[in-house]
């Protein structure tokens, strides 16, 4: 979508709309995004198991798909706007 489209949105149909280019628009500004979100899950404890994890305003996504992965045994629950 053009820039000149978008003045046209409100906040909540901008964010919606890049939503689906997001990932491919943070890896032409860092080629390690990938490893960058991977990261995050390195700093949590090894021990930890969680059984119930709420991801506030997950966006893209990206990191929910890494804690489903890191936590199969957890409810992830996904909040995205209201």
């Amino acid at each position: 979508m053009l820039a000149q489209e978008r003045t046209h949105m409100n906040v909540e149909e901008f964010y919606n709309d890049f939503a689906s280019e997001y990932t491919a628009s943070v890896l032409k500004c860092n080629p390690c995004y990938h490893e960058m979100v991977q990261s995050l899950l390195d700093y949590l404890p090894e021990t930890m198991q969680p059984t119930h994890v709420l991801d506030l305003g997950c966006g893209s996504g990206n990191l929910t798909i890494l804690l489903e992965h890191a936590y199969p045994e957890s409810n992830i629950e996904k909040k995205i706007g209201k």
